[in-house]
């Protein structure tokens, strides 16, 4: 059995993997302590799950938890470790309007952005075989039962169940949202694969309007009871930017099994808690 490391296993995305290790009989380590505190050669790992890191709602932790502890990670491990590290589709220039793939421009618009790619940059050069997985906005029910804090689809069920009014922009357009445990089985099927090594892939889900989604979203919260409030269509900006192409992933591995966007919704509102 590999020697597997989990960093960020108290994460949205970290404890859906942590489950589905453990539900599929996979011991696995965590970090002994944070990232930046790391000694050299320090860890013991065949496969490293890197999805320890600071989310873009934090930016005064961007270069400490996002390139910092990704270098010092890196340090850390023995040479022969192989590293399947999360990133995030923000690298991306993201302003043309076809679907964005591997080998789009990298001009990050963010500073979230820009720790990104530098911490891709350094799991490049650090001569470990790496994975590398720019994955979109995730979404759902997590290992550890919490719905996500900035995730405009809990943000949103949050609002209706609270009687809030619901913010939609006009006009429609296309989302990708990733459900969280889809992304967590697919990285987990990686130790099954044998997959070759010094890879980029985006993962993404299926694209669909916003509108749409978000509309199906407060109909199951009404169907289930809740109070839900009305969604109130605004002027808003442009689209950020287009879906993720996942043409590259689906040839290699197959396509994403993922769920009915209303049987994620129905976990998500079983698990509400409007106050947080």
């Amino acid at each position: 059995m590999p020697r597997i490391l989990l960093t960020g296993e108290r994460g949205f995305l970290g404890s859906s993997i942590a489950a589905e290790l453990t539900r599929r009989g996979h011991a696995f380590t965590t970090l002994p302590r944070r990232l930046e505190f790391l000694e050299p050669a320090s860890l013991l790992a065949d496969w490293v799950f890197h999805c320890a890191g600071a989310l873009a709602h934090r930016p005064e932790d961007w270069q400490r938890a996002n390139v910092v502890g990704t270098e010092k990670l890196l340090a850390a491990l023995r040479p022969d470790a192989r590293i399947i590290h999360l990133s995030s589709r923000s690298v991306y220039d993201g302003s043309g309007t076809s679907a964005i793939t591997e080998d789009a421009p990298l001009a990050p618009a963010s500073g979230y952005g820009h720790s990104k790619l530098a911490a891709e940059r350094a799991v490049q050069a650090s001569g470990h075989a790496y994975l590398i997985l720019r994955a979109t906005t995730l979404f759902g029910c997590a290992g550890n039962g919490t719905l996500g804090e900035f995730n405009f689809p809990a943000q949103a069920l949050r609002a209706l169940a609270r009687r809030e009014p619901v913010q939609v922009f006009e006009p429609d357009r296309l989302t990708d949202y990733l459900e969280v445990k889809t992304l967590a089985r697919a990285m987990v099927d990686l130790l099954e694969f044998a997959p070759q090594w010094n890879r980029i892939y985006n993962l993404a889900g299926p694209a669909r309007s916003l509108h749409g989604f978000i509309e199906d979203l407060a109909a199951r919260a009404n169907a289930a009871g809740l109070p839900t409030a009305r969604l109130i269509h605004v002027p808003g900006p442009p689209p950020r930017g287009p879906v993720l192409d996942t043409r590259r992933w689906a040839t290699v591995f197959g396509p994403l099994p993922t769920p009915d966007d209303t049987l994620v919704f129905d976990e998500m509102i079983e698990r509400l808690n409007p106050n947080t």
